[in-house]
């Protein structure tokens, strides 16, 4: 009993510090370009290679970067990270980023490390908990709710087929 007990609680130990937090990495684009094919590697991880699309802008004049989430890695958090991508003239870019200073202090159970492409040959790089994310998702729907609700009352009343606008002829039998 002593035995196996002491062989677990030694291979516990040992493991603790083996086992990487898991992350999803996302890969985001807030140029004007399209960027295929689109990569993010380092140590123990290589990106797929899809393309990314240029940011997106809204009626309101508000934009977000497109982006690409992958499935979440049990790798280890890198101190830098290459990110690579070709522009539509062919030409391919190549930028190192330091992620160490971006994720030290933090837990890094759970969340997403985002690269995001702002311009040619910029990259920035933050790393968002789930938490920060579940905050930010509610935000942006409490945003989405508001500028629908704007839209909606600024819009002109649709008619309704078969019912007209309100007749100001006075029904049959009504005495006048």
């Amino acid at each position: 009993m002593f035995r196996a007990t002491t062989v677990s609680l030694v291979l516990l130990l040992a493991c603790n510090g083996c086992v990487a937090p898991h992350y999803s990495v996302v890969l985001e684009n807030a140029t004007a370009l399209w960027l295929r094919p689109a990569r993010v590697t380092y140590e123990d991880y290589h990106s797929g290679n899809g393309g990314l699309g240029p940011r997106l802008i809204r009626k309101d004049g508000s934009c977000f970067a497109s982006a690409r989430l992958d499935e979440p890695i049990y790798a280890p958090i890198p101190e830098l990270a290459v990110i690579e991508y070709k522009t539509d003239d062919g030409v391919l870019h190549r930028t190192v980023v330091e992620v160490g200073p971006v994720v030290k202090g933090k837990a890094i159970n759970g969340g997403q490390l985002i690269f995001t492409i702002e311009d040619i040959d910029k990259v920035a790089v933050r790393f968002e908990t789930d938490r920060d994310l579940r905050e930010e998702a509610d935000r942006q729907r409490q945003e989405c709710k508001r500028y629908r609700e704007r839209q909606e009352a600024a819009a002109p009343p649709v008619p309704v087929p078969g019912q007209g606008p309100p007749s100001t002829t006075p029904a049959k039998g009504s005495g006048q």
